[in-house]
């Protein structure tokens, strides 16, 4: 996983970088019922028990997250089903999630091991697990969904299995384990801020980027550009230059969920008062986690790319007499963040 500095996330907590790239969205554990004797684990993928973990977005903009569903008990937990939707407040610990709100909906999902199917709305998703056999995985869903405005995304993926002993006395002989996003505070996208997931797309390459129209409330802009087959999250967004440094505009950065270290391009438009001396332009490009530049580009005619294929080279250096805009393109090898001095 590619991750420059917008944040970090744990196992219980997913970040999603508004305008000020560092709201924390918690998640929450739900326990299994009372008196079960069961030991059914629902998760994401590389989290603890119980919680579900997200992909950053911004609306309008897609986010992704899988659920796993393991049966670590003894029995095999027979008649099982998953839910997948939406936590409100109203449900108990032992509820199945509502339909997705607030024009939420889900975008596409992948089953591996079991099947699945939408509702009519697309708003909730139901998989037939059937007997699960023990101290075996079930299986995994992968869900995309899309949130179409800034919204507060609260998921629950709920397992349950009609079982011929009940939990703790009870006459339902209903057993169920559920699993949290916790509220997520999806904002909107901003000028200094985009983020969302991306499936594979025909074009050859994609570009994915902040907004292009510069003003005096919005002095910067970044596009990144990368193979369109690549499958991703991504994050991009611009961050005030560290005082250690002398920078020309704002620093620029993207994360990508995907390890990709391949041809990544950047396109930085800068609005600034006076022309820079370009003959003295240098681009450096930090790698995810790394305080140590591994480019540093001087604007000289040895450092332009030769080809469509070059790498950690530039592509153009310009500036525009009537905008007062700066325009630098350039490649490097994989993500991270990118400053101009």
């Amino acid at each position: 996983m590619n991750r420059a500095k917008f944040g970090r996330a744990g196992t219980r907590a997913v970040v999603l970088a508004v305008a000020s790239l560092s709201i924390l969205a918690t998640s929450a554990v739900a326990a299994p019922p009372g008196g079960s004797s069961r030991n059914v684990a629902v998760n994401s993928t590389g989290a603890s028990d119980g919680t579900i973990t997200v992909t950053p977005v911004t609306a309008p903009g897609l986010a992704f997250f899988d659920v796993a569903v393991a049966n670590n008990g003894k029995q095999t937990f027979t008649n099982a089903s998953l839910t997948i939707g939406e936590d409100t407040a109203s449900l108990g610990s032992a509820s199945l999630p509502v339909a997705f709100d607030g024009g939420v909906t889900i975008d596409s999902f992948t089953p591996t091991g079991f099947t699945c199917q939408a509702d009519v709305t697309n708003t909730l998703l139901t998989c037939d697990l059937g007997n699960m056999a023990a101290r075996s995985p079930e299986g995994s869903v992968s869900v995309v969904l899309n949130v179409p405005t800034a919204t507060s995304l609260s998921i629950r993926a709920a397992v349950k299995g009609a079982e011929r002993t009940n939990d703790g006395g009870s006459s339902s002989n209903i057993d169920t384990f559920v699993a949290l996003s916790g509220s997520i505070a999806v904002g909107a996208e901003t000028c200094q801020y985009k983020a969302s997931y991306l499936k594979s797309a025909i074009q050859e390459t994609r570009a994915f980027g902040t907004c292009p129209t510069l003003s005096s409330a919005n002095p910067q802009s970044t596009t990144v550009r990368f193979p369109g087959s690549l499958i991703t999250a991504i994050e991009v967004g611009e961050a005030p230059c560290s005082s250690a440094f002398t920078c020309i505009g704002q620093e620029s950065l993207a994360n990508l969920t995907a390890t990709y270290s391949g041809i990544f391009e950047w396109e930085i438009n800068t609005l600034l008062a006076s022309k820079p001396d370009l003959s003295k332009l240098v681009i450096s490009h930090y790698p995810d986690g790394s305080a140590t530049a591994d480019l540093s580009l001087l604007n000289i005619k040895k450092n332009y790319c030769k080809s469509a294929t070059d790498a950690r080279c530039i592509v153009e250096v310009s500036w525009d007499n009537q905008t007062s805009i700066l325009t630098v393109v350039y490649r490097t090898l994989g993500n991270g963040r990118t400053r101009l001095s």
